[in-house]
């Protein structure tokens, strides 16, 4: 939890109180995790307690969970929150320029750029949802899914809700992003490829013709690097424990 605002584009900048946007989101995860119902709400009642395994709504991907949290945190009319902003708009028109991920791919916690797929990915799932199947889709995946003792029992509470498979519901949604965030026309701008590494998005600083930046990976520590934009050398400086924002000075 960053208790101070951000201070730079990183996706959190969209808020007007920082303190209550986090609170917000972060409150969301305890009405929302803590749900129980019928066998599991029993369970925990009269036999174990607040286990882990009487907590249904753990038991799910976790774009499912950030995407609610994300929902709950947006604004439109305000311009608060990640599900409005510019920022992850323009990572979801480029993941569909490059093709959506699979509903097993982003609930594998992978490695793909850009890191954080399933907070991208959730963010738009629940307003797609409500346009098709109803304004009470999600209080009804909800319920439902606290019902449930099996972890991660997605397919059977699909068709319970909206009467379909889980992974059709995902191909509906894959096509109500593309038409949502159709591909642009290509800039007229002229374009340079800095990395193929991916990793998470952090924000780089123009200093003096050269690109300073943190590169993380995922598989080894993170480094804080210069590239010279003109003759594409990389140097590394330091590496980096706590990856985030930096001044070059």
């Amino acid at each position: 939890i960053y208790i101070s605002a951000p201070d730079a584009i990183n996706s959190l900048e969209d808020y007007r109180d920082w303190l209550a946007l986090l609170i917000r989101h972060e409150y969301t995860h305890t009405a929302h995790l803590d749900q129980a119902r019928g066998l599991p709400a029993a369970l925990r009642r009269l036999f174990f307690g607040r286990q882990a395994f009487s907590f249904p709504h753990l038991f799910q991907p976790l774009w499912l969970i950030e995407g609610l949290a994300i929902d709950q945190e947006t604004n439109h009319a305000l311009g608060v929150g990640r599900g409005q902003s510019d920022y992850y708009a323009m990572q979801m028109r480029a993941e569909v320029e490059r093709g959506l991920v699979s509903l097993g791919r982003v609930s594998g916690l992978n490695r793909d750029w850009p890191g954080g797929q399933a907070y991208l990915y959730g963010a738009y799932f629940y307003p797609f949802l409500r346009e098709t199947y109803g304004e009470r889709a999600v209080e009804l995946w909800l319920k439902s899914y606290s019902y449930n003792l099996i972890p991660f029992w997605m397919n059977p509470t699909a068709r319970r809700v909206w009467g379909e498979d889980f992974s059709k519901v995902w191909r509906r949604y894959q096509a109500w992003l593309s038409a949502r965030y159709p591909v642009l026309s290509p800039s007229s701008a002229p374009s340079q490829l800095l990395t193929d590494l991916g990793g998470p998005t952090y924000s780089g600083v123009l200093h003096e013709n050269h690109l300073y930046r943190i590169e993380s990976d995922g598989h080894s520590i993170a480094r804080l690097i210069q590239q010279d934009l003109t003759t594409k050398s990389v140097t590394t400086i330091t590496s980096v424990a706590y990856p985030g924002p930096f001044s070059v000075s």
